[in-house]
This record gives structure tokens, sequence and C-alpha cells, in this order.
């Protein structure tokens, strides 16, 4: 279970940010402040999914792959209903600029939309994505009000800075000639529209902005053996556990 800090985005503006610029202090309070909620801050739980082991520890608020629920099949309006009704939060994983093999109505829309990219080399399954494209950026859309009519209260949004993947840049600057200012811009301009979004629906959104860690080295992290539960400080631009779609078994 993931009880390191998360840095949080509530969409309380009583206006939406303008142009990119407006973002950027934005962000900024992304990596400045943590917010830690009460008893177990935020526990994440990728594979393997055991609604009993869930409520048994009932963390305050939890992180889910959307896709990754009990029997290795999709989260259930009836399962986030009993999250809910036990004190549980469920939030649910949302990446901006890749997507996984795993999130099937997602890659198959890339693949027909000529949205694919390059394999993420860190993370087999998982790909880069023409983030700023329309078609995908709707999908988005629409798949946050699906999150938010199935029962989940919030979204973890991953990936929101693909300009720190050397990998990433590469492909970027050979599909548009761009460099890594105007990722970076693509990329405030996606995650504004998204956040915009969140908050007309009512969702409460986190950011993974990271952290460094307590000792101020690389960010330590320790797995629970057999299980999808992990506890780890979280990284400058990956979130802690194992990702979504992908098993943390150990013989």
């Amino acid at each position: 279970m993931s009880v390191g800090p998360a840095h949080s985005f509530e969409p309380v503006h009583t206006e939406p940010p303008g142009e990119c610029t407006s973002l950027k202090p934005l962000l900024t309070i992304f990596l400045a402040f943590t917010v830690i909620d009460h008893g177990v801050p935020l526990a994440t739980y990728w594979q393997d999914v055991n609604l009993r082991v869930i409520l048994e520890k009932r963390p305050r608020t939890l992180v889910v792959d959307p896709y990754c629920g009990p029997g290795d099949r999709p989260w259930t309006e009836d399962e986030l209903r009993t999250l809910r009704e036990h004190g549980v939060k469920p939030v649910a994983y949302l990446s901006l600029a890749t997507v996984g093999e795993h999130q099937r109505d997602l890659y198959r829309l890339t693949r027909s939309k000529r949205l694919l990219g390059r394999p993420d080399p860190e993370w087999p399954g998982d790909h880069a994505v023409r983030f700023w494209e329309r078609a995908w950026l709707d999908a988005l859309r629409a798949k946050l009000k699906e999150l938010r009519d199935l029962g989940y209260e919030g979204v973890f949004i991953d990936v929101v800075d693909p300009w720190s993947r050397d990998w990433y840049v590469e492909w970027f600057h050979r599909e548009t000639g761009g460099d890594v200012d105007e990722l970076k811009g693509r990329s405030y301009r996606a995650l504004e529209e998204l956040l915009r979004t969140a908050r007309d629906l009512g969702l409460r959104v986190y950011v993974n902005a990271g952290t460094p860690s307590s000792t101020g080295g690389s960010p330590s992290s320790r797995t629970a053996t057999g299980s999808g539960w992990s506890s780890r400080t979280w990284s400058r631009t990956r979130r802690g556990g194992p990702r979504p779609g992908t098993s943390s078994r150990r013989s």
C-alpha cells in the first residue's frame, strides 16, 4: 500500500486558467505543496486486486487502474459503490501522454486515428501518444465523464511531463519537428483542458508532479510480495508502485 505523499490539485478556482502561461503557476503549486489526508493518505492498488483486503485496510483515498479491478477485469459500479460505503474514496488512474495496451478502448482509438507513438522503453505495453491531437483530448474528456458516472470521486493524472523523458523528446521531434519548449507548451495546454473538464464534472484531481525522497536522493520503494499493494516515496516522473497492467509478483 502506497503511503507516500502525492500532490493534489482540487479545481476550486471560480474561473479556469486562460492561456498556457496562466497554468504554469498552478504546476508550481503542485511541486510546492504536499497534501496528506488523515489516516492512510493515498493508497494504490494496481493488480491482483482483492476487495476484501481493501475493505480491511480502508484507506481514505484509493488510486486504482479502472481497467484492472477484482478478477483482472474493469472495476464495476457496484464495486466502487462498496468502496464508498466503507469510507474509501475511489480515484481512477489516467495518463495524459501515454496509453497502455490494456486500456483497450483508448488503445484502439490511438491505432484507428493514427495517434499511437513509440513504445515506452521503461514500461513494456505502454506507448507514447499524440496527446495534443483533438481526437485524444476528446477521448480523455469523455473518459473523465465515464469514470465520474461509474462512481469514481477523482482522477489521478500521470505522465504530465513527457519532456522529462529523453526518448519521448526524440520521438516528439521526429513527429512534429518541435523542441522541448514546444512539448512543454502542448503538455500544459492539454493538462489545462483536462483540469477544466474535471472541475466541471466535480471530480477531485491529483496530478503526479512528484516530490523528492525524504533522504534527498533517489526515491526508495518497497513492494509487498505477491500483491498489488506498494509503499514508496513518489518520484518526480512516475507514480509509486508497478504501473497499471503490469505484474508485481515475485517468486
